[in-house]
């Protein structure tokens, strides 16, 4: 039986908490990594895997910025 493309990424997905603060920083503009967990009160590694799941599975994206080394925004959405 070959593994369901993606599974990996929705299996991660079950603690939703985590994901929600994330989405709910970026949407209050908070695109860093340091922004985010600042939002979230969390160390800037913490967020980490949340943000990697949402960025894999298209729910954010992932932007250079020539201010910070990586920025994150919702899709549709410019900074």
């Amino acid at each position: 039986m070959r593994p369901i493309p993606g599974s990996r990424a929705r299996a991660a997905l079950r603690d939703t908490t985590l994901y929600h603060g994330v989405l709910s920083a970026i949407a209050d503009g908070n695109h860093t990594r340091g922004g985010i967990a600042s939002y979230l009160a969390r160390t800037s590694t913490d967020p980490g895997h949340a943000r990697s799941v949402l960025a894999d599975t298209g729910t954010i994206v992932r932007d250079a910025d020539a201010f910070h080394s990586t920025c994150f925004r919702l899709p549709g959405r410019s900074s």
